[in-house]
């Protein structure tokens, strides 16, 4: 049990809502390799090739359509 637990914490890990700086949103569709189905996934990936290996990883299979998600626009209170 305590492995598992050192194991867990020696991985990064980004919790969802919160991104790094040099990293970027990106929107997946391609189609499951198991299923066939096209499926859509979002990530956070440095780039774009890195998010194409992440989906190949998954078991997705060419061709992707990978469209980068812009961050929201801060609001007047995060602003000041």
């Amino acid at each position: 049990m305590l492995t598992g637990f050192i194991d867990m914490l020696s991985k990064p890990y980004i919790k969802k809502g919160s991104v790094k700086m040099n990293y970027k949103r990106y929107e997946i569709r391609a189609v499951f390799k198991q299923t066939k189905c096209k499926r859509l996934i979002e990530i956070d990936a440095s780039n774009e090739e890195q998010a194409k290996k992440f989906a190949i990883e998954k078991g997705f299979i060419r061709p992707f359509k990978i469209t980068e998600i812009p961050f929201s626009v801060s609001s007047q209170k995060q602003v000041h």
